[in-house]
């Protein structure tokens, strides 16, 4: 929508986390389940989850992950 309206910083944007989201798709189908996944692949996965805008879910992600200081658990 936004390359119509002429804003091309965005609709580059939406193109590369398109992008980004689909190699994560396939990168998880390729998995027996999602519990399988490597730390890389779920450091990947919480950026992109940041970059979209999801702060709350990519928060909870980070501290999964600890890349959160201080999270306990």
């Amino acid at each position: 929508m936004e390359r119509l309206s002429g804003n091309k910083e965005a609709a580059a944007l939406h193109a590369d986390l398109a992008s980004r989201g689909k190699k994560l798709e396939t990168a998880f189908q390729a998995l027996p389940n999602a519990t399988s996944a490597p730390y890389e692949q779920m450091k990947t996965l919480y950026e992109y989850i940041r970059d979209c805008g999801e702060e709350d879910l990519a928060i909870v992600l980070a501290r999964r992950l600890n890349l959160v200081p201080g999270f306990g658990g």
